[in-house]
């Protein structure tokens, strides 16, 4: 049986099962009497008739190319059996992203209608209105073809990082304890697609593949003793000429150790774009050529000073780790502080706050 005599043979029994709660292939009139289904709609027609079209046209019922006819009006006319008449609608109907086209049917609802023109639907695919909607004339069915793709994706999860107060390292130091471990994360995604164009992409599940281990530090707390070391005065103030310079010192320091320092994380511990990168103690922006890094219990803070070798200097910043007869230059470049290093046996004059 193909399918246009199954789905005449569905629309039979829902007629009739609709009159008369029986599923039976039709009614039966007595004497010359036929019973006619229009439309879902049922007649009684007592005409006399060879065939099925001759008792439609006797009853003026129309029908045109495309209507369902069942029998089909040249079979004979069998007494008892029932004759089913169901004119053809326009329904629109679009697949995908195509546009709406008009189609002639006889289909009583929407899954009738795809199964006859030959619509195959997938089990994600979608269909409005629904598949058993009854269909009328200008009735419109629109159906999307839905897809979806799964695939697992693993992120990086960065180690937190844990700071220990530590009374044996002495303040201002950090010491780091445990490198710590990055973790990683695995999550099933999946993506719709519906037409062809991706609509949603979001997470199904996620699944801790190894957890991270924490960075741990150690951040000293030890305070460390203040080294009081006296400056040597000169027995009397004696002018001293140097370059283009001539000053009376307030006192000499012998045998100084110079360092060097930059503006970056590794020295000052701040990066660009924190409020305090470059800032001095003194409140001043560290600048090359001008800016020295002092002890304050041996040279005030706004102190000039004649560094031999170097030239003159102010006393604008301090560090944890310049005490005593240490001084510590500052370069506006990191690699350049760096190449500094470490010099020792300087001569140091100490000007005063004004300067020469």
């Amino acid at each position: 049986m193909n399918l246009l005599h199954k789905s005449i043979r569905r629309l039979s029994m829902i007629f009739v099962g609709a009159a008369t709660g029986m599923v039976v292939l039709g009614t039966g009139v007595s004497g010359s009497g036929h019973t006619v289904w229009i439309d879902g709609e049922k007649r009684v027609i007592m005409v006399r008739a060879a065939t099925v079209g001759e008792l439609l046209q006797k009853a003026n019922i129309t029908y045109q190319p495309g209507d369902l006819i069942y029998p089909a009006p040249d079979e004979p006319l069998k007494a008892g059996e029932a004759v089913v008449v169901r004119h053809a609608r326009t329904v629109s109907v679009s697949l995908g992203d195509a546009p709406f086209r008009l189609v002639k049917t006889s289909a009583p609802d929407v899954g009738t209608f795809l199964s006859e023109i030959g619509v195959k639907l997938g089990p994600e695919d979608e269909v409005e209105p629904a598949m058993s909607t009854p269909l009328k004339e200008g009735s419109s069915v629109h159906v999307s073809y839905v897809k979806r793709r799964f695939w697992k994706e693993t992120t990086v999860i960065s180690p937190k990082v844990i700071t220990k107060q530590d009374a044996t390292l002495e303040k201002g130091r950090e010491k780091v304890v445990a490198q710590g471990q990055a973790g990683t994360v695995e999550r099933l995604m999946t993506a719709t697609y519906v037409n062809g164009v991706l609509k949603e992409i979001k997470s199904l599940s996620t699944q801790m593949v190894k957890p991270a281990e924490p960075k741990i530090v150690a951040v000293g707390t030890k305070t460390k003793k203040t080294v009081q070391v006296a400056a040597v005065p000169p027995p009397k103030p004696v002018q001293v000429k140097v370059e283009s310079l001539t000053f009376t010192p307030q006192a000499v320091l012998d045998n100084v150790m110079l360092t060097a320092y930059g503006p970056g994380k590794e020295h000052t511990g701040k990066s660009p774009g924190d409020p305090e990168y470059a800032i001095t103690a003194s409140g001043l922006r560290a600048t090359e050529g001008r800016t020295v890094a002092v002890d304050p219990n041996l040279i005030p803070l706004g102190t000039w000073l004649y560094i031999e070798g170097y030239g003159l200097y102010r006393a604008e910043d301090t560090g944890g780790a310049v005490q005593g007869k240490k001084i510590d230059i500052y370069f506006e470049d990191d690699q350049k502080a760096d190449r500094f290093g470490l010099k020792r046996g300087h001569k140091v004059y100490i000007i005063g706050k004004k300067k020469p």
